[in-house]
């Protein structure tokens, strides 16, 4: 998730379980096959992350009111089902 995708003020996730910019690391990786949600709450301020439903940390929203979401895939293929609500 980033305020502005020419900023470096984003929050994102990895597969091998690294969330920045809270520089910690998740309760879960993920791989091939799992599902990965993000939800950004602008109540609380903070992206929450799961894997296959289940939490795997969160980061501190420092963005304004807007987000863009954002994918990158290396190698392979990505089944993305994006919800916006």
């Amino acid at each position: 998730m980033t305020p502005d995708y020419l900023s470096s003020g984003y929050v994102s996730y990895g597969g091998a379980g690294f969330i920045y910019p809270a520089k910690a690391m998740s309760r879960a990786t993920y791989t091939q096959g799992d599902r990965v949600t993000a939800t950004l709450c602008f109540d609380s301020r903070r992206v929450t992350f799961a894997v296959n439903g289940r939490e795997a940390g969160s980061a501190p929203w420092r963005g304004g009111d807007e987000a863009y979401p954002a994918i990158s895939v290396f190698p392979g293929e990505l089944v993305c089902d994006l919800a916006l609500r």
